[in-house]
């Protein structure tokens, strides 16, 4: 019964807090994650528990930033990643650990932890540790050995998994449509159905535009402003929306809810042969 901003939210508060803290334990397998993965996903789309391939927009997508066009739903696959950067460093700081003092004296001896090389004899949850330092190298902020890259992922003394997982995620260029995807005033649920709008909106344009197809100015302010393309009124919305008066948070606001009313009304006439009642909208 929840809406995909309470899904959304649900997933981000309980979901992923529990995912996130058993890989700070273990090392997930590949193959676990992406189960996870997956039922996070089909819970978002269709709100099931039943594994599903439906999805409007990619979950890579997703798992980016707000800034970049994502929900900033945080990336299992990276997240571990990262957890598993962590028991590099406390391996190569020689903390007071005993699985640490039995890696060190059995696979280690006295080498540097950067140069040593893992065989297929090494047991997988200390080969997968080893070889983490690949990922450490190719952070694209950083320079320097491995260990130094590792001291600049600590502060006050406690490894920094976020900034770790920062670093390792893609760095992407910002969207022209951040300030309507960060507005404060926007109703989470109106907001989410204007970002899914947004990215649907953009691929389809994109799709019909690779095939030589005129797109149409098919868009919400073609009413009231003639032939308005579907980027102008993105990039119209988007400069209202960095507005700090009253007249541009009222105008977003309203704007999102709009959206969010057609795409009611779509699905009224899509699933339920009904059409919602323009005068009952507009009292409420």
């Amino acid at each position: 019964m929840l809406s995909y901003s309470g899904r959304l939210q649900l997933i981000k508060s309980v979901l992923f807090v529990i995912q996130t803290y058993w890989a700070q334990v273990f090392l997930l397998p590949k193959k676990i994650m992406k189960m996870i993965e997956t039922i996070c996903r089909t819970f978002l789309w269709t709100g099931s528990n039943a594994i599903s391939r439906k999805a409007l927009i990619a979950w890579d997508k997703i798992c980016q930033p707000k800034t970049t066009g994502g929900l900033n739903i945080i990336n299992m696959r990276v997240w571990n990643k990262a957890a598993i950067i962590k028991q590099l460093w406390a391996l190569a700081m020689k903390k007071d650990a005993l699985w640490i003092k039995w890696t060190h004296s059995y696979y280690i001896k006295n080498k540097d932890i950067a140069e040593i090389n893992t065989s297929r004899t090494t047991a997988w949850v200390i080969r997968k540790i080893i070889e983490a330092k690949k990922e450490v190298i190719h952070m694209n902020s950083m320079h320097g050995s491995v260990i130094s890259t590792l001291a600049d992922l600590v502060k006050q003394g406690r490894f920094q998994i976020q900034k770790a997982y920062v670093q390792l995620m893609p760095q992407l260029p910002k969207v022209s449509w951040k300030s309507i995807h960060l507005h404060t005033q926007i109703h989470p649920r109106f907001e989410l159905h204007l970002w899914l709008a947004i990215h649907q909106r953009i691929a389809t344009v994109d799709r019909l535009l690779e095939f030589g197809i005129q797109v149409p100015p098919y868009c919400v302010l073609c009413r009231y402003y003639g032939n308005i393309g579907p980027f102008e009124e993105i990039a119209w919305i988007s400069s209202i929306a960095k507005g700090k008066n009253g007249k541009a948070e009222i105008t977003t606001a309203a704007f999102a809810m709009v959206v969010y009313c057609i795409w009611r009304e779509r699905n009224s006439i899509r699933f339920q042969k009904g059409r919602y009642m323009v005068d009952e909208h507009a009292r409420r």
